[in-house]
């Protein structure tokens, strides 16, 4: 059994096996590294390309946008990133050229950290339409679990403070105090008009992520999906009348 003095030296498949067997949770982070020095934030315009939902893995996981000019910027690694409700829409991202993590795709234009992203054009059936800057809060979660999903789920910070979570993480066990990575995001249905809302991605084992792949829109609300044709992430709720974004 690996133990805290040697789990360094134990090989990736070992160590993960193990974690699944003891259910160990793991901490949660940034993906990519620091902004590099002397950038300015600029203004990116594309395409993002991404599974959308939580999914069986075959190779590593690049979230990216493609952009008018050619340019390929990977702004994410993380299957639980809230990028992925994005998926085959076109965005708007502000944000920094930054590092890349050790183990990163090659080939690309570069990396991009991103402070905001919105849609360059809003449709009735979008779930999601701008989301901000990731940070690390502690917190619980208030709720109900499971079921049909019609039930809210809550995050309430250590300071007191409610949001609404828009995500159905891996890991959640209510009343519990966590540190999560937190996203502050924008729906365009229903009672987030007037409710703050999170994307959470919280302490996680790898038996929990591994039973969510096995399902289809792993991570999703029920009332949200992929479709299969477009790739893009839907609210069943909506309409497709489009609407463009005010600037």
């Amino acid at each position: 059994m690996p133990d805290e003095n040697n789990r360094a030296s134990v090989p990736d498949e070992i160590q993960r096996a193990w974690e699944i067997v003891v259910g160990l949770r793991l901490p949660v982070e940034h993906m990519l590294g620091k902004t590099l020095s002397g950038q300015e934030e600029v203004r990116l315009e594309g395409t993002l390309h991404a599974p959308g939902h939580i999914t069986a893995r075959c190779g590593p996981l690049v979230t990216r946008i493609n952009c008018s000019d050619g340019a390929e910027w990977v702004i994410d690694y993380d299957e639980q990133s809230p990028y992925h409700a994005f998926a085959g829409r076109r965005v708007v991202a502000i944000g920094c050229p930054c590092e890349p993590p050790l183990q990163h795709v090659i080939g690309v234009t570069g990396h991009f950290a991103i402070s905001l992203m919105r849609l360059a054009e809003v449709s009735a059936d979008a779930w999601l339409t701008e989301i901000g800057t990731g940070q690390i809060l502690t917190g619980c979660f208030d709720g109900v679990m499971g079921g049909a999903g019609e039930s809210p789920l809550f995050f309430v910070t250590e300071t007191g403070n409610t949001f609404l979570v828009a995500n159905n993480p891996a890991g959640v066990a209510i009343g519990c105090t966590v540190q999560a990575l937190c996203y502050p995001v924008r729906l365009s249905q229903g009672m987030a008009k007037t409710q703050p809302c999170l994307w959470v991605i919280c302490p996680w084992s790898y038996a929990e992520l591994w039973g969510l792949r096995e399902g289809p829109d792993a991570g999703l609300p029920p009332h949200v999906y992929v479709d299969a044709d477009s790739g893009q992430v839907r609210d069943r709720r909506g309409s497709t009348e489009p609407n463009e974004v005010s600037e």
